[in-house]
């Protein structure tokens, strides 16, 4: 019998163009990645479009969940770079900036995909030993369900978050 000896020859690598391509006016180069997070001592406002949510366990305390939503700003502000630091950027129109999700954030549950306004109104004594905030929510319409793109809880899995109901399948 003969051994088959064919050998596929390797891949070539895909050309990368050594001049600039032109890009059509208006658009400009992106990243998936945030340009920072939403701190309220900073900017007291956001505004932007929820894109999704992924739910974590939380770094203080695991056995209660963490969520961090994605926004794409619609108004240029100032953001969290970087918390270690203290490090403050300005985020621009179209930027990603996270946002961690509180439970009197609840109303962007059903905004994924619409412009948001949304600034912290106050605090609501709840008994526990810290009180928890409350968020203007504002949008023109309603939008689609804000989809959990990630749910790598473990110890706060059986945890409910206002979230909950928007899992994708696969995460």
């Amino acid at each position: 019998m003969s051994k088959n000896t064919s050998t596929k020859a390797p891949k070539a690598p895909r050309p990368v163009s050594p001049q600039a391509i032109p890009v059509p006016e208006g658009f400009a180069e992106r990243s998936g990645d945030y340009v920072g997070f939403w701190d309220e001592e900073i900017s007291n406002v956001i505004q932007g479009v929820p894109v999704e949510a992924k739910i974590f366990d939380g770094n203080i305390e695991k056995n209660k969940p963490s969520y961090l939503i994605t926004f794409r700003l619609t108004k240029d502000m100032k953001v969290l770079k970087d918390a270690e630091s203290g490090e403050v950027v300005e985020a621009k129109f179209g930027d990603h900036v996270g946002v961690w999700g509180k439970p009197g954030m609840s109303a962007l549950r059903n905004l994924c995909g619409v412009e948001v306004f949304m600034y912290c109104k106050g605090e609501k004594d709840t008994g526990k030993p810290n009180a928890m905030r409350v968020y203007s929510v504002n949008s023109a319409t309603t939008g689609a369900p804000l989809p959990v793109t990630s749910d790598t809880r473990n110890k706060s899995k059986g945890v409910q978050t206002f979230l909950d109901g928007n899992i994708v399948r696969g995460s």
